[in-house]
């Protein structure tokens, strides 16, 4: 079988080289992988490099896999008939303490020293790197060559490629284990006309966004964004028709850093001098929108906290006011009867809200907050909920930081406030803590979806409250940025 792969080209020898007779596998990628990053080094060029060790790689491959890979590769019927008696007939049974388990038939697993394993093996795996391989081509080598973006010797692997994104693409398609147009285990043998059509259309739609990402990643400023770590922001076309056109401008020309701040003038021969008109620093859009420590004594900031504050307080405060069952009700055991298949129930997901009764909430708008009578502390969370009855707390602390700043406030809230919660604990209170950050552009953070979820706001209203949220914060920042003058007293209804 190992020469009917060979001698049909079956195999690329350039990517996996182990258990092919001739080739010293290790030696070649080592060499090869060596001089890219020589070439790198010296031409100061990017290259990332992954190295892969699949874990309990033989025993993880799926019978199911072996199969599918000898039809993808014209096995002849006779040897994939010898192949399938020969797993099918091992079974394992296991002893614990005195009782012995029926024999198993086992699903997934080849042999460790068998003979056919290695070249099954290999098959399967060349399925899952050829997956891998469509999504980016490898490094050039100075000498004009494109190599492979994976090279492995049996379950070993190493990726290659001249950026980090170019990595995620690989590694997600090793995840994912997809072959876009080829054969592949699945339930589904074919595909119908019209999901070919829609596969094209995505692969198409993908290629362009791979594009616009390498693009991107090339930009130090303009593709600042891919460096964030938050969920994406869609804007629909009845968002885009509600918005007036400043907003419009001021949404997708802060994203990319194309507003016109001091830096960016100054750099643009514009003005003689990049500096901040309130507090004299080099006035880049970070700095005026997130940073001025005259914009933060002024309270520019505070009043942009307490408008997404507002909008947060508010979705909680409804949340909490909705009638909730009652969690007495004893559980029911169904029973099903011999030979009879059962009906699967949905499990019930409990949220905090509804572990307790007469909720109650308190948030930093207006007043100081001044945290419950359970605790002596000069440390106010922007928002409360509590259950006096069922002694339950939850204290929520908003923040809305520059995007690429998100981690960070979440680590420094977390620090800052886990020594409260814990006394909490101690005094027979159960506590939760939510550091939540919405970035001042209009781009929440995965812990304001944690937070909604953990409090019982899911599916449609989730989305739409994340929405609101985002809206508030980049509102609020485009009238800070209109409103660039000395003087700041903003209106009540502002």
């Amino acid at each position: 079988m190992t020469k009917y792969m060979a001698e049909n080209s079956y195999i690329d020898t350039s990517m996996q080289k182990g258990g092919i007779a001739g080739f010293s596998g290790c030696v070649e990628h080592t060499s090869v992988l060596s001089q890219l990053i020589h070439e790198a080094k010296t031409g100061k060029k990017n290259l990332a490099v992954v190295w892969l060790d699949l874990a309990n790689a033989y025993g993880s491959v799926p019978h199911k896999l072996i199969e599918m890979a000898m039809d993808h590769y014209h096995i002849p019927e006779h040897i994939k008939k010898i192949v399938q008696k020969y797993f099918g007939g091992i079974q394992l049974r296991f002893t614990v303490d005195n009782k012995t388990t029926a024999w198993q038939k086992l699903e997934k697993g080849i042999v460790t020293g068998c003979t056919i394993s290695p070249i099954l093996f290999i098959m399967s795996m060349n399925i899952i790197m050829k997956a891998a391989e469509r999504e980016t081509r490898g490094p050039k080598t100075d000498s004009g060559i494109f190599l492979p973006a994976t090279r492995g010797f049996m379950d070993d692997l190493t990726v290659t490629t001249s950026s980090h994104i170019q990595e995620r693409w690989i590694l997600s398609a090793l995840e994912e284990t997809r072959l876009r147009n080829d054969t592949f285990p699945t339930v589904v043998k074919g595909n119908t006309k019209r999901e070919e059509q829609h596969g094209a259309v995505r692969n198409k739609n993908s290629r362009r966004r791979t594009k616009r990402r390498a693009k991107a990643v090339e930009l130090s400023r303009q593709g600042a964004w891919m460096k964030w770590n938050l969920p994406e922001r869609k804007i629909t076309w009845a968002e885009l028709w509600r918005m007036e056109p400043f907003r419009i401008s001021f949404m997708l020309r802060s994203v990319y850093d194309a507003l016109p701040s001091p830096s960016n003038l100054h750099q643009w021969g514009l003005i003689e001098e990049p500096s901040c008109k309130l507090c004299g620093e080099r006035g880049t859009m970070a700095h005026i929108i997130s940073g001025c420590k005259v914009a933060l004594t002024q309270g520019r900031y505070r009043w942009r906290h307490d408008k997404v504050l507002k909008h947060l307080a508010e979705i909680l405060d409804i949340e909490r006011r909705k009638k909730r069952p009652s969690n007495t009700e004893a559980k029911q055991i169904r029973f099903v009867r011999e030979g009879d298949t059962g009906h699967a129930t949905k499990s019930h997901q409990h949220f905090i809200l509804d572990k307790g009764s007469e909720w109650n909430m308190r948030a930093d708008i207006g007043k100081k907050l001044v945290f419950l009578e359970c605790v002596q502390t000069t440390l106010r969370s922007d928002i409360v909920v509590w259950s006096q009855s069922s002694k339950m707390i939850v204290a929520i602390e908003l923040t809305v930081p520059w995007e690429e700043r998100c981690e960070e406030a979440y680590q420094r809230k977390k620090e800052k406030y886990t020594e409260l919660m814990t006394t909490c604990r101690e005094r027979g209170w159960k506590a939760w803590l939510f550091p939540v950050e919405v970035g001042c552009r209009g781009f929440p953070a995965q812990s304001v979806w944690r937070m909604l979820q953990a409090m019982g706001i899911v599916g449609k209203a989730r989305k739409t409250a994340v929405r609101q949220l985002g809206e508030a914060a980049e509102c609020s920042s485009c009238w800070l940025w209109h409103r660039d003058d000395l003087s700041w007293k903003p209106s009540a209804d502002e």
